[in-house]
């Protein structure tokens, strides 16, 4: 009798999930804000974000710095001046990427890279409007 009310109800269930025109999803908003506080950052606690970190798509990203300075740059792309937002976060002063870098006792690093994207031309001869993308350090 217990197997017989729950199959009715699953059958009750997806009938009602069906019968709905429009789904909609409610997600987190990425985005890209060079309004953000920065935060003072020595120059010896700069100099230990330096290096070259491999993402999630196969590229890599090359921290570098210059006295008090830290530079950001993917691949063999244009470097972007970065300055601090928090612990472990940057942004830069372009407002053209964000960086979260959490290093590890270890010597490993992890964490985020949220990207603008160039605009896109669409079908319609339209551009695209410049959307983020998000990458994680590995």
């Amino acid at each position: 009798m217990k197997k017989l009310i729950v199959l009715m109800l699953l059958a009750m269930t997806s009938s009602v999930v069906h019968a709905q025109d429009d789904v909609i999803v409610n997600a987190p908003t990425l985005r890209l804000d060079s309004n953000e506080p920065l935060h003072r950052v020595s120059s010896d606690d700069l100099g230990r974000y330096r290096g070259a970190y491999e993402l999630s798509n196969g590229q890599t990203l090359i921290v570098r710095s210059w006295g008090a300075r830290l530079y950001a740059a993917l691949d063999d792309q244009p470097q972007h001046e970065l300055a601090a937002t928090g612990d472990h976060g940057f942004a830069a002063r372009d407002g053209q990427l964000k960086i979260y870098i959490d290093l590890h006792d270890d010597g490993r690093a992890s964490g985020q890279l949220l990207i603008a994207t160039p605009p896109r031309q669409l079908a319609d001869g339209s551009m695209s409007a410049q959307e983020p993308l998000a990458l994680t350090l590995r």
